[in-house]
């Protein structure tokens, strides 16, 4: 990772099992665009905040060095009324991730002994999210005020980490970028776990016609150690 430098970062002490949504405040309107939960088992379940899916599209592709390329007309469409209406992504603390559809593994997150990385996610444009009235906003929620660049794609970086002095990430060659931190105790195995959220904006570019999560795998159901 690289350090960042001069960043103000907040942090939040959530309890275990709360669900947390980051709504943003995108030119006055409300918007849910991702949310989160952390269990006592170490488990974090997670995605892009869609209440209604009426599609969604999995699939594979090789990393080459430190680099993913994505086509977006590539992977497997999944219109399955039943998994569209249970499809979450979630990365159990015993290392197996459930996707729509698949399964896959990375090392544990109970018991872990250095930060990592979860997932990358590059969103669709903020007018392809939901809007919610702003009398009915829960007190869990994150309000979160970003300045969206339209001519720049907003990108997300999700880290776990042991609980403890925690390094803000810095994100190369990005314009802007937005730490926030969690910071969770009561797991049932120690550490306990921090997260953290970096929001940033970078090269100018299109927006995705849809909200793309990317995280590094192994194919099968044995966790590595």
């Amino acid at each position: 990772m690289k350090p960042a430098s001069r960043i103000k970062c907040p942090v939040f002490r959530p309890a275990l099992r709360d669900r947390i949504r980051i709504v943003l405040d995108y030119q006055g309107s409300l918007r849910p665009i991702w949310w989160f939960q952390v269990d006592k088992d170490g488990s974090v379940y997670q995605g892009p905040r869609y209440p209604n899916l009426g599609e969604l599209r999995v699939g594979r592709v090789a990393i080459t060095g430190d680099e993913i390329r994505i086509n977006y007309s590539e992977g497997e469409t999944i219109t399955n009324p039943d998994i569209l209406k249970n499809s979450k992504l979630s990365f159990h603390g015993s290392g197996i991730i459930h996707t729509p559809g698949q399964r896959a593994t990375i090392p544990r997150i109970l018991g872990l002994k250095a930060p990592r990385i979860l997932c990358h996610t590059l969103f669709a444009h903020p007018s392809s999210f939901d809007q919610i009235p702003s009398e009915t906003f829960p007190k869990r929620d994150i309000r979160f005020k970003y300045p969206v660049a339209e001519d720049r794609p907003l990108n997300l970086e999700v880290f776990v980490a042991p609980k403890g002095p925690v390094t803000a990430y810095g994100v190369p060659g990005a314009t802007y970028q937005a730490n926030l931190f969690f910071a969770y105790s009561g797991l049932m195995k120690p550490p306990d776990l921090t997260l953290q959220l970096v929001f940033s904006h970078g090269p100018v570019g299109p927006w995705p016609p849809k909200t793309y999560v990317m995280f590094a795998a192994n194919a099968g159901d044995q966790p590595a150690e």
